[in-house]
């Protein structure tokens, strides 16, 4: 058994701990998801109303999906152009926009083809 952080085990009931304290919950555990599943951005980090309890706020406006219509890499570059706009540094920016291709929303849409 191995120790990750304070009170955080390998073992299988240590899973809603590795979840909780890592801010991700996947989509199969059945527990809320804790980050967009469209761009994975942590939802308790979205500043603006959000309408969806899946989506932020910049992804879900208006009743639809932003990524809808837009390929992967169009939607990355959309989100990497945002996140610099806002001030991010240059390769936190990159490193989360390649992160959007492992969010549910993307998985998902890759299966469908």
């Amino acid at each position: 058994m191995a120790k990750l952080a304070e009170n955080i085990t390998t073992e299988p009931e240590a899973e809603p701990k590795l979840a909780e304290a890592t801010g991700f919950v996947g989509k199969n555990d059945g527990m809320v998801s804790t980050n967009c599943e469209c761009c994975m951005m942590p939802l308790t980090k979205d500043t603006g109303q959000r309408t969806s309890e899946q989506y932020c706020s910049f992804c879900y406006q208006n009743g639809r999906l932003n990524a809808e219509g837009a390929s992967l890499q169009e939607f990355q570059r959309r989100c990497f152009d945002g996140m610099r706009g806002r001030g991010m540094n240059f390769l936190i920016a990159w490193f989360f926009s390649f992160l959007i291709r492992f969010a549910p929303y993307w998985k998902a849409r890759k299966a469908r083809k």
